[in-house]
């Protein structure tokens, strides 16, 4: 009788936000057209774009959903013609064949839900789908291109080092009044090759990490607002099960090897050691802040922290000291710090 009860709070708490004869609107689905748009424009936003096409995906449709991002892709490359005294199509096609990747992270996601697939198991996989894409996108631009990729980013730096010089009132004023600031400045626009040079060798991890960054904050948001969609979507998973994230012991040899490469660099190659060290371990370690972050949270449930102070820290604390995140998923592999948020709860309750 009470999980009955249960079941029927449930269905109405959701009705006060869809009600049955709700038939959502097409005005309401182009609105996530133009919230995923206005995410994709918003840089410091852009990685979170697929989250309003899933929410399409799921209460409208597959079919209805991708007839809305052809829509929006047009829009974008209207958009991405205009203002564009060179290069206008190839700026265009660049913009339009991004968001249409980004609607291929929304498929993924999406098909976690309907398929009912653990979100772990599904993070991992679409994961690895969406890196294997991008790496076969990259080569395939790369093995085609007049130029080398390395050339190419340093022209790009060179004329936006140029325009900066120029247009910014701010890095203007640096550099006439001199001092300091200026010489770091001027000693980063004679640059650009070494700057190129390193952008390159950041590209694997960069790829890796933003990628499995991108996915885990689209699918914990989308489970946070289960609400919305769960009537439709029976989905047994929640996001404590995502916040459960375990890397496997295994990758731990992973991680030892890229420290030894790292150690003993002047006896494993060198600059290239670091490279492959360095790589290694940001790589594995996006696997590491995922367990620890699901770490802080519980630990924070345990305080009782919540409402705005907790959103608050949890901002400052990846913003200033992800690297303390990543470290506890790391050091959790041994210590299980989840047991002693229990164990001291449990002496809590006896005394």
């Amino acid at each position: 009788m009470e999980n009955q009860n249960l079941s029927q709070d449930s269905r109405s708490e959701m009705g006060t936000l869809r009600s049955p004869g709700d038939s959502l609107s097409l005005g309401k689905l182009a609105f996530l057209g133009i919230l995923s748009i206005a995410l994709y424009k918003f840089l410091p936003l852009a990685m979170l774009t697929p989250v309003p096409l899933i929410f399409g995906i799921l209460l409208y449709g597959r079919t209805k959903t991708a007839i809305l991002v052809t829509i929006c892709s047009a829009i974008l490359w209207y958009l991405g013609t205009m203002g564009q005294e060179a290069n206008a199509a190839q700026y265009a096609a660049t913009t339009t064949i991004g968001y249409v990747l980004v609607y291929f992270n929304a498929i993924l996601l999406s098909e976690v839900i309907l398929r009912k697939v653990h979100p772990v198991k599904g993070l991992l996989t679409a994961g690895m789908i969406v890196v294997a894409l991008s790496a076969g996108i990259l080569g395939m631009y790369i093995s085609t291109a007049e130029s080398p990729i390395e050339k190419q980013i340093e022209n790009s730096l060179i004329q936006t080092f140029e325009i900066a010089k120029k247009d910014n009132p701010g890095i203007k004023a640096t550099l006439e009044a001199g001092g300091e600031k200026a010489l770091v400045l001027k000693d980063v626009f004679s640059k650009p090759d070494e700057i190129a040079k390193g952008i390159v060798q950041w590209i694997p991890a960069g790829v890796f990490v933003g990628v499995y960054l991108g996915l885990y904050l689209c699918l914990m948001i989308v489970l946070r607002n289960g609400i919305v969609w769960k009537r439709d979507h029976p989905y047994p998973y929640k996001v404590k099960d995502l916040l459960k994230f375990q890397v496997p012991f295994q990758l731990v040899y992973f991680v030892i090897l890229a420290l030894v490469l790292l150690i003993g660099q002047d006896y494993l190659g060198g600059e290239t050691a670091v490279l492959i060290g360095s790589n290694i371990l940001y790589c594995l370690g996006v696997f590491y802040f995922f367990q620890g972050f699901g770490v802080m949270m519980d630990f924070l449930t345990w305080l009782n922290v919540q409402g705005f102070f907790r959103s608050i820290l949890v901002v400052v604390t990846l913003w200033s000291a992800w690297r303390v995140v990543v470290l506890v998923g790391l050091f959790d592999m041994w210590v299980n710090f989840r047991k002693f948020f229990k164990k001291n709860k449990t002496e809590g309750d006896i005394q």
